[in-house]
């Protein structure tokens, strides 16, 4: 028998504001209502006709569900049907009035029951908006609850930041809570989204959770997770890429935290992993994984885009796990790195004009920091912009000391993200 002790925090968050009420008597009751139990004791609540809806905000983004809570009927309960209900859950106002998509996480439930004097939950999402809709024909019900059920790490914010511009404050606060609501089960890539463990995304994650949690578990959990499920000679997520990424995972945590009896239980997979990619160069196989050098989701059907930026992450990769066969004394292995390292950089390769293809070259030690921020990275700076790779385009930049352009473009791009809400 298999179990599994769940360590997030759970808590229950009453909508702050009713954004709309259509046919809804008293919807004002929800507003100051979180934990109730149902009771046999008439409560007053908020009533809902056929055809009524309630459109409710938390204040902001959370994780988790919905509970809903039904009130005394009047009538004979145990023998009533459930209520037939839609409810919506959205990050924006025009997402929860909308359709939204279900993939990966339902966001979208049409039809479900609602039981008559109880309780029933809905819901494993990020969301902030909720809609709610009685599609029965006929009866009203009360709701007494309506309350967000948030799920989360309950961690201490270790990292700090604080400036004289409450812009950069504020989007160090977003980025903040938007990674912290990934971390649940394991490190995922999105909270709303694809609700797994990619490697590629996972990279930019662990910097952030670095610089403001600290050594958070969760990560090494994640990275466990999927060096478990993925054998060699198989690629992690299916992609060669991401296999490289958790070797710059791996280097990464260990440069953050030093941690060796962590390391060191890495030494086989890591081992194997790096032979793999060595034979790969060694064998000149220079197009071995053509149809599947993926690098950035804008760029996924255009090879003269991803070619250039997979060999920039394959030197990138190689050279880091180098260092770590360094670390680990691998003498041996360390110099068969060091020369396929100077195959691979003797590669043609088509680089494309992609600014994520230029900064992961840079990166990798391809292209000389300064003349590539003055060529292609500075110009335009929000034209061609990546937001998967907006950390390389950042240190890239950063390598060539344009501090005052990488803060230009942290206000204008993930700034304007704010201003969406």
């Amino acid at each position: 028998m298999a179990e599994f002790l769940d360590r997030r925090f759970r808590r229950y968050q009453s909508p702050v504001r009713i954004v709309a009420a259509c046919g809804a008597v008293n919807p004002a009751a929800l507003l100051a209502r979180a934990g109730l139990q149902p009771s046999t004791q008439a409560c007053t609540g908020t009533s809902l006709p056929p055809g009524g809806t309630l459109l409710l905000d938390y204040g902001c983004e959370y994780f988790g569900g919905v509970r809903l809570v039904t009130g005394y009927t009047g009538s004979d309960f145990q023998h009533e049907a459930p209520y037939r209900i839609r409810l919506t859950l959205g990050e924006s106002v025009s997402e929860a009035l909308g359709t939204p998509d279900n993939q990966h996480a339902i966001h979208d439930f049409t039809g479900v029951a609602l039981p008559p004097m109880g309780r029933a939950e809905f819901g494993q999402s990020a969301f902030r908006f909720v809609r709610l809709e009685n599609l029965e024909s006929k009866r009203s019900f009360e709701l007494l609850e309506a309350s967000l059920v948030a799920t989360g790490l309950d961690l201490e914010h270790r990292g700090r930041f604080e400036s004289d511009d409450p812009r950069l404050n504020d989007i160090w606060r977003a980025a903040g809570r938007t990674v912290h609501l990934c971390m649940q089960e394991k490190l995922w890539d999105g909270a709303k989204r694809d609700q797994l463990v990619w490697m590629g995304d996972m990279h930019p994650e662990l910097m952030a959770i670095a610089a403001i949690f600290g050594k958070v578990p969760v990560v090494e959990e994640s990275m466990d997770c999927v060096r478990d499920e993925t054998p060699l000679p198989e690629f992690m997520n299916r992609m060669p890429g991401y296999s490289l990424c958790w070797v710059l995972c791996q280097y990464d945590w260990y440069r953050c935290y030093g941690d060796r009896e962590y390391l060191e239980k890495q030494r086989g997979y890591l081992n194997g992993l790096l032979d793999l990619f060595c034979r790969k160069v060694e064998d000149h196989e220079a197009r071995f994984m053509e149809h599947n050098t993926f690098i950035d989701w804008a760029y996924a059907e255009e090879y003269d885009m991803t070619e250039g930026g997979f060999h920039a992450l394959m030197v990138r990769g190689l050279a880091t796990g180098r260092e770590l066969a360094l670390i680990l004394e691998e003498a041996a292995l360390a110099g068969r790195l060091e020369r396929a390292l100077v195959r691979l950089r003797q590669w043609p390769v088509t680089c494309g004009a992609a600014k994520s293809v230029c900064a992961a070259r840079v990166l990798a030690g391809l292209e000389e920091p300064r003349a590539a921020n003055a060529g292609k990275l500075s110009r335009e700076p929000l034209r061609g912009m990546s937001p998967f790779h907006g950390l390389n385009l950042l240190e890239a930049r950063a390598l060539a000391g344009d501090e005052v352009g990488c803060l230009a473009l942290v206000r204008d791009y993930w700034g304007a993200m704010l201003d969406l809400g």
